[in-house]
């Protein structure tokens, strides 16, 4: 542990410098705590004979970049929402809203009603889910578009 807390030292300036880039002012220290946690990610994963680490934490600077643009992206989105919009927004659908829903859902095939189930429902992620069916993450993202395709053509028929 003594080690990884030299080396978090040792590299917050990375970390630093990757905040600095990406304008990230707000809530600074839970992202250089997601900063901490990949540079920790590093370092477990990290092979001696494929390199020096400093090469390897610097690529795996990129995956802190990619986790603080997506932490940032939903900070904005959620900043950006109206009170008033929670104010008017109904309690629970309506029982026929949901019977209209569910009939949607059910006619879609089985691996796309799955997918909609675990996506919409549970909150999987795509490679979650990709993971869970053993499948390619590319699949996955397909699957999501037909099973939205039919839906929406089934909810706007109606």
């Amino acid at each position: 542990m003594e080690d990884f807390d030299r080396l978090a030292e040792q590299y917050r300036p990375l970390i630093l410098s990757v905040l600095r880039n990406l304008n990230i002012y707000q809530n600074r220290e839970d992202f250089f705590q997601i900063g901490l946690i990949h540079l920790w990610q590093a370092y477990l994963n990290y092979k001696p004979e494929k390199g020096n680490f400093s090469a390897y934490a610097y690529i795996t600077r990129r995956g802190i970049v990619r986790e603080l643009k997506k932490w940032k992206r939903k900070e904005g989105i959620e900043h950006d929402v109206d009170e008033n919009y929670w104010n008017s927004v109904k309690e629970e659908p309506k029982a026929a809203e949901m019977a209209f829903i569910k009939d949607a859902v059910c006619r879609l095939p089985e691996s796309e009603r799955e997918f909609v189930i675990r996506h919409f429902i549970w909150g999987y992620s795509l490679r979650e889910i990709a993971e869970m069916e053993n499948s390619a993450y590319a699949t996955v993202k397909l699957k999501k578009k037909r099973a939205l395709e039919k839906l929406r053509k089934a909810l706007t028929d109606k």
